[in-house]
């Protein structure tokens, strides 16, 4: 059987654009597996729903409010959080908490900590477009000025897909305008690497982060406030000198 030009160009433009749609389904289920990917890190997180969650969120909390009123009125100053205080808070309280909500599409943040580690992760998206986002990042506390902290950001993803950090870099620029933050932006060894200036509109800090320590599940910060506030006298109490 003699087959005609035409019939074997038709039966070779069909064949490429079988082989074309099985590779660009095949592509497609990737990314798409890849985006729905949880990271481990993330999943060991989560911190079940019910009362020790929330004593766990009542106890952030508490902390929260001590270490403010401490920086306020105390010379020196610390803290400790772990990572199951945190998350709780984060799926407790601070759902109904008024100064911090969540922009839209971005739900179920959470915190790990590995030694000079965070990781960060949120989920964005509804349903089963939704992909869980992750930043890895090591902190320290530069030695060259009081008033530093220093942020290498070592991977960022949307589920197992890296994510062009040049995203984060914009938004966090932008959130630093908006609390008083100033970023410096530098490369070591080819990861971004942010050096965040706090009270940037002072000369002299009157807050310095003497220690920031990140172990396993635990996060502990050390400092001391060089103008703390006087403490409102006592009614009735007598003042020095008078």
């Amino acid at each position: 059987m003699v087959w005609s030009s035409e019939l074997v160009t038709r039966r070779s433009l069909l064949t490429s654009l079988v082989i074309l749609s099985v590779l660009l389904l095949s592509g497609l289920a990737t990314g798409y597996i890849l985006l729905r990917h949880e990271p481990e890190a993330y999943a060991q997180a989560a911190v079940p729903p019910g009362p020790d969650r929330e004593v766990k969120s009542e106890e952030f909390d508490r902390k929260i409010m001590t270490l403010v009123n401490d920086i306020q009125c105390e010379a020196d100053w610390q803290a400790e959080f772990t990572e199951a205080q945190i998350n709780s808070y984060l799926a407790e309280d601070f759902l109904r908490s008024k100064p911090f909500q969540l922009p839209r599409h971005i739900s179920d943040p959470r915190v790990k900590f590995r030694p000079g580690q965070v990781i960060i992760g949120f989920r964005y998206g509804d349903g089963e477009l939704s992909s869980v986002v992750s930043l890895c990042a090591k902190v320290w506390l530069p030695r060259a000025e009081p008033n530093l902290l220093a942020l290498e950001i070592q991977q960022l993803r949307a589920g197992a897909m890296p994510l062009a950090i040049k995203l984060l870099q914009d938004e966090l620029d932008e959130m630093a305008r908006k609390q008083n933050l100033d970023i410096q932006w530098y490369r070591h060894e080819g990861n971004p690497v942010a050096i965040i200036r706090y009270q940037a509109d002072k000369r002299e800090p009157t807050v310095v982060l003497k220690e920031l320590e990140v172990r396993a599940g635990v996060l502990l910060v050390k400092g001391r406030t060089l103008e703390p506030a006087m403490p409102e006298p006592v009614k009735g109490e007598k003042t020095a000198g008078r």
